[in-house]
């Protein structure tokens, strides 16, 4: 009998824990004082990409950044397809923070703090997307969207 084949999650679990050097003591480069790699800043482009085609309600642009399975999971829990991104709700973004990890070419992690404006309302999110580079390019197969809370 064959052993299941690993989901992407899990592959990507995984390499969380096998990055080089994460746990042996050596220090990592300073991500402030290092230039971003052509990757990063293909991936941060691209971010950008998304959130305008969000913002301008580009469906053509959703289509081509987002991988065919591409799911997002909102602060409140819902589980949406590439089709369900309710586009029109978003008005404006901005990011505060952004920061892009790239792991073995093929797949990368962003992690951003950003202000949302959806109608009247403006709120922080924290944002984590997965991208994986296909044979057509960088696609952005998962987004989850977390609210912050203010204390």
């Amino acid at each position: 009998m064959r052993a299941p084949a690993l989901s992407v999650l899990t592959w990507l679990c995984l390499a969380f824990v096998m990055v080089p050097g994460a746990c042996d003591g050596q220090s990592q480069p300073d991500r402030a004082t290092r230039q971003a790699t052509p990757e990063e800043s293909e991936i941060r482009s691209l971010l950008y990409q998304w959130m305008d085609a969000l913002v301008s309600n580009d469906t053509a642009a959703r289509t081509r950044i987002a991988a065919d399975d591409f799911t997002l999971t909102t602060h409140g829990g819902r589980v949406l397809s590439r089709a369900d991104v309710p586009a029109h709700q978003l008005k404006a973004y901005k990011f505060e923070e952004v920061r892009v990890r790239v792991y073995h070419m093929d797949t990368a992690v962003v992690s951003a703090r950003a202000t949302l404006t959806e109608g009247s309302a403006v709120t922080s999110m924290q944002i984590m997307q997965t991208w994986i580079k296909q044979s057509e390019g960088w696609k952005l197969v998962a987004e989850q969207d977390t609210r912050i809370v203010s204390k």
